[in-house]
């Protein structure tokens, strides 16, 4: 008998992204905060998700999931406005 591993996922974080998108709302509502524009804040919304789909860990827990995707929204918007002198230009 013989075992063999499973084969890798192609979306090694299938299991976190439920997780992410079900947070989506509330990741745009906090964009909003940030931004008036609605096309600003959709913009930093999708890069604040997009982030944590990339970097998070599987295992995270669900109040490691929001905080990863409310510290990397603030990451996001604080390194546009230092490389543009203006937030959501990048």
């Amino acid at each position: 008998m013989s075992v063999t591993a499973n084969p890798p996922s192609r979306n090694r974080h299938g299991d976190i992204d439920p997780r992410i998108e079900a947070l989506g709302p509330d990741v745009h509502r906090m964009a909003r905060r940030f931004f008036s524009s609605e096309k600003e804040a959709a913009a930093l919304a999708r890069k604040t998700i997009a982030r944590a789909k990339r970097e998070l860990p599987v295992a995270a827990g669900d109040d490691a999931v929001r905080l990863c995707l409310f510290r990397s929204m603030h990451d996001i918007f604080a390194a546009d406005l230092r490389s543009n002198g203006r937030p959501g230009r990048s």
